[in-house]
């Protein structure tokens, strides 16, 4: 991995997210969360399911670690997301209940030629 030196002149830590302890990447990496799986849940084994799946349950459970331990709050959602002049609004929101109370059709998805879901 040609970056690995470039990483090393900046002094910062490296986290290893992936499956294979033996990599490059986790064995230069400070800290290596180990993310392997067995099979794919795809039938040939080959489609990436249960392995996307996985990476998605780690970073959510990332991102919610350190939202807790910074005090993030939503301002400071609105105040870093790429889009934040379009997500400002919903800096000062509150939850507005359940589907029923914001409308008959909230929460559905219309394609033509399939059943609504």
């Amino acid at each position: 991995m040609r970056i690995l030196p470039a990483i090393a002149r900046f002094q910062v830590k490296i986290i290893a997210i992936c499956g294979d302890a033996d990599s490059t990447l986790a064995k230069n990496a400070h800290v290596f969360l180990d993310v392997n799986i067995e099979q794919e849940a795809c039938p040939l084994n080959l489609a990436p399911t249960s392995s996307t799946t996985v990476m998605l349950a780690l970073g959510d459970a990332l991102a919610m670690v350190l939202l807790e331990a910074r005090g993030f709050q939503k301002e400071d959602f609105a105040k870093f997301h790429p889009g934040r002049h379009d997500w400002a609004q919903f800096a000062h929101a509150r939850p507005s209940g359940d589907a029923a109370a914001r409308g008959a059709g909230a929460g559905r998805v219309r394609i033509p030629g399939f059943a609504t879901c």
